[in-house]
């Protein structure tokens, strides 16, 4: 009988969503643990009347009291109504927040077709409600165009809402311009 008591114990506390605090049992609690952990992660963001967003991850880590999730390996694709592909990228690493802000790490590359650049940079943080994302000021950041511009220099910031990319310093490359 208490075999069976014991396992509908385990069952219950699993159903019910609650974590064992190990400090309370005389040990330390790590706080790295996630809540969740997934391997092989797809994950596809759908509405009525938007594009379609389908971010893949070798591994994801879910923490609910930090109000972040972290991705490894991470590549995305955003498509349009139409199937068309807008954007994609890949990052090493990615630490999303609860409020959609995020860290990207790794050798970053986002590419969007319907503004044909590509940016590439080892870091970048990403700020959603101003649609704001920079890199580290040491940091040098590569964009290229199509046409075969390339541009690339260190302090990289873009105001999306203002349709403004800038560089503080160091800044090189080639501009192409058709006749």
């Amino acid at each position: 009988m208490k075999p069976l008591l014991g396992l509908s114990l385990l069952l219950l506390l699993s159903l019910s969503g609650c974590r064992i605090n190990y400090a309370l049992a005389g040990g330390e609690e790590d706080e790295s643990i996630p809540d969740i952990y997934m391997e092989g992660l797809t994950q596809i963001q759908t509405s009525e009347g938007s594009n379609a967003v389908v971010i893949t991850a070798d591994r994801a880590s879910l923490f609910s009291e930090e109000g972040e999730t972290i991705f490894h390996s991470l590549e995305f694709r955003e498509t349009g109504r139409d199937g068309s592909l807008l954007r994609r990228g890949t990052a090493g690493q990615v630490r999303l927040m609860d409020n959609d802000d995020a860290d990207l790490s790794g050798g970053v590359m986002i590419e969007s077709f319907e503004d044909d650049v590509a940016i590439e940079g080892d870091a970048f943080s990403w700020k959603d409600k101003k649609q704001y994302l920079s890199a580290p000021e040491e940091s040098t950041v590569r964009m290229v165009r199509q046409d075969k511009t390339e541009i690339a220099g260190s302090g990289f910031h873009a105001d999306f809402r203002l349709n403004e990319i800038g560089f503080d310093r160091s800044v090189r490359g080639v501009i192409t311009v058709e006749d």
